[in-house]
Formats: C-alpha cells, sequence, structure tokens
C-alpha cells in the first residue's frame, strides 16, 4: 500500500507522495522525521521491519494477536486504495498523523531547552551516566528518573531510551545522547 513502486523500501519523499495520494497532507519536515526514526539502519530508506516496530503496539497481549493473524496479502491487480477497508484505512492514517504531532511536541520541547542558556547536554549526560562509564544504560537512566522523583512507567523508560539507543544495543554513548537531543530544524 505504501510502497507504490513495489521496492521493498520507502523513501521520505515516496512516503509523503503516497500519503498525499491518499489525501493525507502532512509536513515534508514532519515525514523525514518520522522516517530517520524509524529507518533504524540510517540509510534513508524505511523497510518493512521498520514499518512494524513504528506500528506494533508496545503492549506484548496485542503483540501477540498482531504476530499470530494470519495475512491477507494483496493479489495482484488490487488497487493499493483498496488494500484495507476505509476504517481500517483511517485509523492507520490517524496513527501516522499521531507520530507526527507526538515528534512535533518532543522537538519543540528540545527547542525549548536548547534556548536555556545554562542547559548543557554534555552536563546532562555525565548526570545521567551515574556510573561514570562514558555510556548510558536503561539502568542509569531508570535511576536519574526515580532520583528526581518521575514516575515513569517500565514501558515509558524503555520508549525513552530507545529514542537514543537507535541500534538497540542496550547503551548509549553522548554521540547518540547529542543526537536525539538536538531540535530538528
Amino acid at each position: 500500500m505504501l510502497d507504490a513502486n513495489k521496492k521493498g523500501w520507502v523513501t521520505a519523499p515516496d512516503l509523503h507522495d503516497t500519503l498525499l495520494d491518499f489525501g493525507i497532507y502532512c509536513h515534508k519536515d514532519d515525514v523525514y522525521a518520522f522516517v530517520r526514526k524509524f529507518d533504524h539502519d540510517s540509510d534513508g530508506r524505511m523497510l518493512f521491519s521498520d514499518f512494524c516496530d513504528a506500528f506494533t503496539p508496545n503492549d506484548s497481549y496485542y503483540v501477540h494477536v498482531l504476530n499470530n493473524r494470519q495475512p491477507h496479502y494483496c493479489h495482484a491487480g488490487v488497487s493499493r486504495f483498496n488494500f484495507f477497508t476505509n476504517p481500517t484505512r483511517d485509523i492507520l492514517f490517524r496513527c501516522f498523523k499521531t507520530h507526527f504531532s507526538a515528534e512535533e511536541s518532543c522537538n519543540l520541547a528540545k527547542k525549548r531547552l536548547a534556548r536555556r542558556p545554562k542547559f548543557n547536554v554534555r552536563d546532562i549526560f555525565r548526570y545521567l551516566d551515574n556510573l561514570e562509564s562514558g555510556v548510558l544504560s536503561r539502568k542509569c537512566m531508570k535511576k536519574a528518573v526515580e532520583d528526581n522523583q518521575y514516575n515513569f512507567s517500565e514501558s515509558e523508560l524503555t520508549r525513552l531510551f530507545d529514542r537514543f539507543d537507535r541500534a538497540k544495543s542496550g547503551r548509549v554513548n553522548f554521540q547518540q545522547f547529542a543526537e536525539g537531543m538536538i531540535p530538528n530544524n
């Protein structure tokens, strides 16, 4: 449906054009930010697995339900505009818009932080690196959150850490952290 050219991947311009084809009007910057966030090998192309990461729920029950659902492949000759029912398509596109909105909110917060005269990314990294190992772990981040009396669920903490740990290594170095803290545009 989204891979109009059947290449096995889409780029940000491809995705933007496809969304326009479906009547979803969004800013190109939002689509580029979406692709950057979920393109795990950072080659500018979103694979099917990248889309799965973007749209698979965090709740293990729903992951199980989706993974055990029989696929309904579209047959040749079926228009990509008819791949899903209208309600399903509407939910999918609302999910895209939610991704775009959340990214914009996060980016605005990063811009507010960047304007604060005493804000320094290296100082924040050092604070979070309570083991002074030069890398952040999920445990370090959890300790910092708890020390500041914030109540994050395990799921929220995992999603926060994963924003920086794009390689899914369980460790975040300063470069990865800094890139995650710099506002887009």
